[in-house]
Parts: C-alpha cells; structure tokens; sequence
C-alpha cells in the first residue's frame, strides 16, 4: 500500500486547500487527491476548443455529444474521467449544477468575490457557529486572499450606480472585495509573498474561465502553494472512489486518470485501483462529492454504515438567480473589468445579494451574427434607436474588436444569490436532498416552493433595475422547462448538535467516526445567500484549528 500520513485531504477547493496549508503548518505528512488536473497560465480552455454538453457522475461513465476539434492542449471546458475539463456539468430533475475540476477547485472559476455574509446567514446553525466567533477566521482568510476593491473607474460601475439611482437604491451599492492582483499599471510581474509568479489583471473579463495571467489570487497561488512548499504532496488526476475505516484510520481508494493532455501534466499511470492510507481524513470534493462518496460508503460499499440518516438532506444552490439587460439607456461597456465589479446588498432587507457581471468579448466574437439579430429585433420592438445617448466613450480601453464592443455595449447580466429554503423538514417538504437512485447515480431531489417568496423578491428587482437602465431585463421564470442552475452548491452533510440533526458536529467531525472530517460547502446546514467560497475557507480554517481537541 506504500507510505501511511497522518492526514488525506479530497479536494482542492477553498475546503482542501486550507485544511492541506493549516496541516501541513503543523508538521503533518499531508496527501492532497485532486480530480481535476493543473492548470497553468497558458493552458485554460480557449476558443476555438473542446465543448461537450455532458451529463456525468464521477464514479459512473460520462456521456456527451462528440468533442469538436481541440484548441489549445490539454482538455476543453467539460470535465469527465476521459477529458478533464475545467467545468463539471450536472443536470438533476428542475436543477443544473456547475462545477470546477483542476487544483485550486472553484477557486480558478469563481468570480473572486470575498464577501463576509450578514449575522442573518448564520440563524439555526448550530453553536457555536455565529458571525462574530467566525470573525477571526474570515480574518486568516483575508490575510491569505489579500482581496481589495478595484481600483479602476468602469463605466460598467458608473452606469450601475446610475441605475440603482434611479429606482432609489444606491445606497446600498457596493465595490465588494476582489483577489485579484492589481498591480500598479504597466506589465509589472510580481512574485506574491509565497513565491507565485503573477501579473496585474489586465480587465479582460474572463477572469470566470480562468485566468491566463494568475492575475487571480487562486488558492494554488497562496494556500496550496505554501502547503507544497511545507512538504504536502498535491496529486492531480486522482479520482477518490471510496473510501473505509481501518485500525484508527482510513484507507483511501482512488483511481488515476487518463486524458489527452501533455506528458508532463499526467502522474504516473497505473491500470489498477490503487490505495493509500492516513489517520486522519479530510473531505473536501465539494457539496455533490462529499456527499456522493458518503453515500456510498453508507448505502452502496456500506463501510460508513453509522453514517448520519440527515446524510444527503438540506442541499441549497444558494438561492442562485440571474437576470440578462437588453438595450439598456445607459452604455456598460460590459467587456472591460473583471468578471464582477459591483454588488447590490439587500441581505438585510430582502435576503438577497447581486452582483453585475462581464460579458468577455473573446467568447463572443465568433457570435457576432447572433447578436447583430438579437440587437435588431430588439431594437425594433422598442424603438430604441430614437432614444439612446449616443457618442458616449468608453472609459477604459476595449478588449474586443470594435464591432463585438458596439454589440455588446447595451447589454448586461447580473448574477443573483439568496437565503433560500434548503430544510426539508419544512411543511411544504422543500428545499433539497441528495440520494442514490436505483442505479447508483447521484440523483438531486429539489422543491423550489419554499423559496417562492425570495425568488418573487428577485424578479421584482430585477424588472425594476431594467427600468432604471432604460431596458428590457430577462428574467427567468419558474416555468421555464430547463428550470433552475446553481453555481454554488451547498449542503448534503450540515452540520447539526447531534446525528438526528446533521451529518457532522459544528467542528466538522462526522458523527460516529473518529478522525473523519468535512471542510467544504457540504458542511453548510443551509445557503447564507452571499458568495460562499470566503465562508468555506474560514469553517474549513475553524474545522482544521480544532482537529485536533
């Protein structure tokens, strides 16, 4: 079986990494398993590239239209165990759940928001999980992240305080807080304070696609960085398939992956399932598969079998809601910036949190011939060409080519998250829960009624924010076929005072096992309606600090 350490950590997202930094910190011998390969500054997905709309499971076969031709080496966008991509995609009955794959999990995806939720987020979570006992947590988090607002002047901002004016909301407009490395203007590359080489964003927008600078502060450029430094060992495309308890430990069975990338990216190959082992184990796969690999260690290989009946229960996407402007009054400029810039804060008042977004010229411009109809049509039914300013400059330099600026400069999207109802002990019996169906996939039951009330809050914004831009505001309805998506899934193994309540104890401890541990957004009991990634880091920091009381 080779080496036993003293801890395994699954997973390299903003639980993983933190726990593998934290450990490693302390001396431990630390194996980090990741699905997903490394993804260096030249190798995010491009197009023209790899796209396959995939259904998968990532323990059962992957199945998809046939790739188009690649683009750059190294995989596509879809991830599956024959092409890691940078994005998982699952598609359960009225839910769609994205994901990220690659060391550094949604971390090199994510919009780079670090927003410390509302004291709200945090009712009925178990003591002693409140705002102000996670405070210095968030504190370890920021110091590591090093997040600041930009510092640019966007007309993308300016036009959504504008908007926001104009419906009597700007006050509660904000810059949240962006890892991204600034830089001073110019080109000038900096080695970070771990030794990370990166260069200043240069506001392309695709920062949500990976970012071809390590302009984002990614956890591979800060926390996983220290933690190899200290001597923990990060293995990329190893897929964790179960997981058992043996002697005071665990032993961890994981397969290898293949995929058509370069030699220097792939470990070495082995044909057979392979095994290692650790006194300690530390779940981090994500919601969808932390709470996969528990299931089946209880129901299916039926090595957890004291696992939690809450195993699987209390599933939220965070109450994620978007909102596409079409002909807005006011220009945006929507290429220019990082993927966000602005938020809109109504956690208090409404349980919900927006945040305007980029349109990325470089993955539109081969659809130009769409939008110059959409533009048209759209123009023609509301007469716009007779009441928009015009000869208004941009105010930073555009990233596209000037006809996909033109096309685009009157559009918008806006990404919304709220505090939905993820508890299905709740009369009407909503919210979620994950379970193995007949056949042993992963199958996402999700009752959207208990969230009615926040979703009929958005869509109410959202049409009076396209009033305030002067446009039109696509809004999705709850009798859209495709039903709803989540980018933020949270849940399957809350934690709760005792196992009828959840599948951990607040300090991440899976009930009935000792030195079992969970550190990701699986641990949440329910969606605290804010970007969670800053939220998972600081319990996944709390989790580590009192592993071992």
């Amino acid at each position: 079986m080779g080496k036993t350490y003293d801890a395994i950590v699954v997973g390299s997202g903003f639980g993983g990494a933190v726990a593998a930094c934290r450990l490693a910190e302390r001396g431990r011998s630390v194996l980090l398993l990741e699905r997903g390969r490394r993804w260096g500054r030249q190798d995010f997905p491009r197009p023209p590239t790899r796209q396959a709309s995939l259904d998968s499971a990532p323990f059962g076969s992957a199945q998809g239209k046939q790739d188009k031709p690649a683009g750059r080496p190294g995989g596509g966008w879809w991830w599956s165990e024959r092409e890691p991509g940078l994005f998982e995609f699952r598609r359960f009955p009225g839910m769609s759940v994205v994901v990220a794959a690659g060391v550094g999990g949604g971390s090199l995806v994510y919009t780079n928001v670090q927003k410390v939720p509302p004291a709200a987020a945090f009712q009925g979570w178990p003591a002693p999980i409140t705002l102000d006992y996670l405070r210095p947590y968030y504190e370890r988090v920021r110091e590591m992240l090093e997040p600041t607002a930009i510092p640019h002047d966007l007309q993308r901002l300016r036009a959504f305080q504008a908007a926001h004016a104009a419906i009597g909301k700007a006050d509660r407009v904000e810059r949240p807080l962006l890892a991204i490395y600034w830089g001073q203007g110019g080109e000038e590359e900096r080695l970070n304070r771990f030794g990370a080489r990166q260069l200043p964003c240069n506001l392309c927008g695709i920062c949500a696609f990976g970012c071809d600078r390590h302009s984002k502060n990614t956890l591979d450029l800060n926390y996983l960085k220290r933690a190899e430094d200290l001597g923990a060992q990060v293995r990329p495309l190893c897929q964790v398939t179960r997981i058992e308890p043996r002697g005071d430990g665990y032993e961890v069975f994981f397969s290898r992956l293949s995929a058509s990338l370069p030699p220097a990216s792939l470990p070495p190959q082995g044909q057979a399932e392979e095994k290692v082992a650790a006194r300690s184990l530390y779940l981090a796969a994500g919601s969808l598969g932390t709470t996969e690999l528990l299931l089946r260690a209880r129901d299916s290989d039926r090595t957890l079998p004291k696992l939690s009946p809450r195993l699987g229960q209390g599933w939220s996407p965070n109450g994620d809601f978007f909102g596409a402007l079409l002909d807005s009054r006011i220009p945006l400029q929507p290429t220019v910036g990082p993927s966000v810039a602005a938020g809109y804060d109504a956690t208090d008042s409404g349980g919900f949190y927006v945040l305007e977004g980029a349109i990325p010229a470089a993955l539109v411009a081969r659809r130009r011939r769409a939008l110059r109809i959409l533009n048209r049509i759209v123009s023609l039914l509301r007469f716009s060409w007779a009441r928009r300013a015009a000869g208004v400059e941009p105010s930073l330099p555009a990233c596209g080519d000037a006809e996909t600026e033109e096309l685009l400069r009157y559009l918008g999207v806006f990404f919304l998250m709220g505090r939905d109802a993820s508890d299905r002990s709740t009369p009407l019996g909503t919210g979620g829960r994950l379970q193995l169906d007949g056949r042993g996939a992963l199958d996402l039951d999700w009752d959207p009624r208990g969230s009615e009330l926040l979703l009929s809050r958005m869509r109410r914004y959202l049409r009076e924010l396209g009033r305030g831009y002067g446009g039109w505001m696509l809004v999705p309805q709850g009798w859209w076929k495709k039903g709803f998506s989540t980018v933020h899934p949270l849940g399957g193994c809350g934690m709760g005072r005792e196992s009828s309540e959840g599948v951990c104890d607040p300090f991440g401890r899976v009930f009935g096992y000792q030195n079992l541990f969970v550190c990701d957004g699986s641990l949440f009991p329910s969606g605290i309606g804010v970007p969670p990634s800053m939220t998972i880091a600081a319990l996944a920091e709390h989790v580590v600090a009192h592993s071992d009381r």
